[in-house]
């Protein structure tokens, strides 16, 4: 590792003097892994010194105390870490921001990092193997029970902090590769030693459990069996899938494709990626669908996106001007966009888009990414490891910061069954051909209709919706009380406590085993100068969760006001 770290920058006296230095520690008693250590010392106070002064807008969901103590971890921890252990413990101090786009990259560091040859998938059953190396057979289609017999749900909880989470779905889509990597493994205390070899106890489709031990490969031996979270069919190894496969995973050489089912008079537009393809560009491609769609007797048009990661997002004004200058397919109940857990980056520009200027139904699961993001990255070379971390500095703001939501939700949510995918079946896909949209079936903006009951004073009215709305399946994966939260703390920070208190009983209601919430209706109480109910509502959160933060500061002030 030593001599590798000498390589960077790639500047020969730089070199000179490194190793130089080197032979000065040597002679002075210093082992060779204490300059290793030095070295890596130089890394992370780097990369703190330009996190805190170049990227400060990066705490927007970490505080910057807080996550100045995650480096201070490291940096006391390091004499006893191994090379792959520190750069994961980097990955955490990376992923501590909550943004995808903010991450190590793996493939372009100088830590030989390993691989078992499976691919997973995490289906509403289970996480399942979806694809594997022929020799390992016998695993494919089998579920998961753990791994080197930690416990399946316990290993998720124990690589999530090293994965650049944006939001639960984001986790799932890009976060299981973690679990297939020797070294990460190691690093985050599922495996005691750094082991080669990780033996996977399996459930097969028989209910019999088996244990398979995979060995593994290096990490580029393993890049090109995978395309879109799916393995390929291709490729080296075996889907689970053989004969039946569904449209959206036909054709995944192609960045995009299309298809008019003409029994039901539908096209169907694949797009997993947002730029132009080695064949065909973007604009030639969508003039030609369009063309098309103008021809021919076109009754609905379904636009899929759920494997779409991103990509150019200027190009998606060729996808948004194609949809508003074609009124037959613009319009509720024809024209239907499937959303899930790789929709991501540019394709969340696009969404938004759509969703502001269209008149689409969102078919799936909900997008990897928040709904304004932090994007483009600027690559920071770590000078000694030459460890690259990529950091965001382009903030996306297609909504108003009172709009915040952690992904966009579907109208219309499906899930897939492992039992489904492996038979080739594709409900999101059945589910935007066969609904039929009627006009008053469906509350578009949930929030606006909840403020409209608000300001109108009926609050009867506004808790009778509300509860209705959270039993309703179609918002399940809408949260009602993190957005009714926001709406409460605008209100108090426009100084209209009472109303704000109004909210936050309101929240209280029907989440009363919530910290936060108590919390924020002392606040409230606080500020309105009632500190007799603040310290009620202080006690009620203490009950509950008695490290949330800021409640001892809060008592303490209200207690100097006495």
């Amino acid at each position: 590792m030593l001599l590798r770290c000498l390589k960077y920058p790639k500047n020969g006296t730089y070199a000179l003097c490194l190793f130089v230095l080197l032979i000065s520690f040597l002679n002075q008693g210093y082992s060779q892994r204490d300059v290793e250590f030095n070295l890596w010392k130089e890394d992370i106070n780097y990369l703190r010194k330009e996190v805190n002064q170049n990227f400060p807008f990066l705490f927007k969901k970490t505080k910057r105390e807080d996550w100045n103590k995650i480096v201070d971890s490291l940096l006391a921890e390091i004499k006893g870490l191994e090379n792959h252990q520190i750069l994961f413990g980097l990955a955490k101090a990376v992923s501590a921001f909550g943004y995808g786009h903010t991450e190590i990259e793996y493939n372009k560091q100088e830590i030989d990092l390993h691989r078992v040859p499976l691919n997973l998938y995490y289906f509403n059953d289970g996480i399942y193997i979806e694809g594997v190396k022929p020799k390992f057979s016998r695993a494919l289609g089998c579920k998961v029970i753990s791994i080197e017999n930690v416990p399946i749900d316990e290993v998720l909880d124990k690589i999530r902090p090293i994965v650049p989470v944006e939001n639960e779905q984001y986790f799932k889509a890009y976060g299981l590769i973690y679990l297939t990597i020797p070294e990460v493994l190691h690093a985050q205390g599922i495996t005691s030693t750094l082991k080669r070899t990780i033996t996977f106890k399996l459930l097969t489709s028989n209910h019999v459990t088996i244990e398979v031990s995979f060995g593994s490969e290096k990490w580029s031996n393993t890049q090109n069996n995978v395309r879109y979270g799916h393995t390929k069919f291709d490729g080296e190894w075996m889907p689970v899938q053989n004969s039946t496969v569904p449209l959206y995973l036909r054709y995944m050489n192609e960045p995009y494709d299309f298809e008019y089912i003409e029994s039901l008079k539908t096209v169907y537009v694949r797009q997993s990626e947002i730029g132009d393809g080695p064949k065909e560009t973007m604009d030639a491609f969508y003039q030609r669908i369009f063309e098309f769609i103008d021809t021919n007797d076109v009754k609905r048009f379904i636009l899929d996106l759920r494997l779409n990661g991103g990509g150019n997002n200027r190009k998606n004004q060729i996808i948004i001007k194609n949809i508003l200058q074609t009124p037959k397919i613009n319009i509720r109940g024809k024209f239907y966009a499937i959303i899930g857990r790789r929709t991501f980056s540019a394709c969340q520009n696009l969404v938004n888009e759509l969703e502001k200027y269209t008149n689409v139904l969102f078919v799936g699961e909900p997008t990897a990414e928040n709904v304004n993001f932090f994007g483009d990255t600027y690559p920071l070379r770590l000078p000694n490891s030459g460890i690259i971390v990529n950091l965001s500095f382009a903030w996306w703001q297609d909504k108003p910061d009172w709009e915040y939501a952690p992904w966009t939700f579907p109208h219309l949510p499906v899930e897939l069954t492992f039992e489904q995918f492996k038979a080739g079946k594709d409900p999101y896909l059945s589910k935007a051909l066969k609904y039929k949209y009627q006009e008053g079936d469906f509350i578009f903006n949930p929030m606006e209709t909840l403020q409209s009951l608000f300001l109108s004073g009926d609050m009867r009215g506004l808790r009778e919706m509300l509860l209705n709305l959270i039993e309703d399946q179609r918002f399940q994966h809408f949260d009602f009380q993190n957005r009714l939260e926001i709406a409460g703390l605008n209100l108090i920070n426009s100084k209209r406590y009472k109303q704000g208190i109004l909210v936050f009983r309101i929240i209280l209601e029907i989440f009363p085993e919530t910290a936060k919430s108590w919390y924020n209706l002392a606040f409230a109480h606080y500020l309105s100068k009632d500190d007799d109910l603040a310290i009620k509502a202080l006690q009620e959160a203490g009950e509950i969760d008695k490290t949330y933060p800021g409640l001892s500061i809060l008592k303490a002030r209200i207690l100097r006001n006495q």
